[in-house]
């Protein structure tokens, strides 16, 4: 049977959390209009998240394309340039290449490729002659099994629009899918948001080379009081500290804890008892 501190504290509880409420729970009619209304606009914020991340890796692609260009024209005028000195001061174009420190081979092929007007820049990997449908390859990554850092099933994606796209390019995709979902995930975890300073404190300990440290804080105005330093911190010093705190700060009405065995010592158990303070402790698996 709980202690009669436990029943005393949770109706305390009840009570404040009851006050400057209407009685009764509020109704809730049933509107078939506004729920179809709000059907459809899920639908049409999906349709507008699946446009924004097609838009993004199409801007990707043309970034990738535009930095290319920037890059050949900067060797093209560098190839100008060495062709310059070479006409005034005499000497071959290897001799120049070579004082610049640039390689030759990659400088004759440069030139190879700028006489027969291709682009002194290329892809790596071979060609694609099929068009890039970026819908189609973006269904089909949505499509996978995409865990926190893995994404499932990428080769045979690759093997079924490989003459669209290179092995880096989805890769690429498949990433920005899996950190869209990770986005999608953090928003929809709950957070507590405590509003009433010295009404929730937390409690816990840490440890900073060969010191540890027990850290009291308010939850509302995030106010860490006076820390407590030792070599090791026992129930009994968490205890004595936790007194000092209340003494001066006054009790609050819930401590929050992790399942520490110096948090949960019965020194540390009696202390809450005598301010009628309500322990929460965190779940096993944290």
């Amino acid at each position: 049977m709980a202690p009669i501190w436990h029943w005393i504290a949770t109706a305390k509880t009840m009570i404040e959390a009851l006050q400057d409420k209407e009685s009764g729970r509020p109704s809730k009619p049933h509107d078939p209009q506004k729920e179809g209304l709000q059907k459809r606009l899920e639908d049409l914020e999906e349709r507008e998240r699946i446009r924004q991340q097609v838009e993004h890796i199409r801007s990707v692609v043309d970034e990738s394309k535009t930095a290319a260009e920037k890059k050949n024209e900067a060797i093209r005028m560098l190839i100008e340039q060495v062709e310059t000195i070479r006409t005034e001061m005499g000497g071959s174009c290897r001799q120049v290449i070579e004082a610049a420190g640039l390689p030759w081979a990659t400088f004759h092929r440069w030139t190879a490729r700028l006489r027969n007007e291709d682009p002194i820049v290329q892809t790596h990997g071979p060609k694609k002659d099929v068009q890039l449908n970026l819908d189609d390859i973006l269904a089909d990554v949505r499509q996978m099994a995409h865990r926190r850092c893995r994404s499932f099933g990428t080769r045979e994606l690759y093997e079924a629009h490989s003459d669209q796209i290179s092995r880096r390019g989805l890769q690429k995709m498949v990433k920005l899918e899996r950190c869209r979902l990770k986005a999608e995930k953090r928003a929809r975890l709950r957070r507590i948001t405590w509003r009433v300073p010295g009404l929730v404190w937390a409690m816990d300990g840490t440890k900073i080379g060969s010191v540890e440290l027990q850290q009291v804080q308010d939850l509302a105005s995030h106010y860490k009081f006076e820390p407590f330093l030792a070599d090791s911190v026992s129930g009994e010093q968490v205890a004595e500290h936790l007194e000092r705190i209340i003494e001066v700060h006054g009790a609050p009405l819930i401590l929050k804890r992790d399942r520490g065995s110096n948090l949960r010592d019965k020194t540390v158990q009696a202390v809450l008892e005598k301010h009628l303070i309500i322990p929460l402790d965190s779940p096993r698996q944290y």
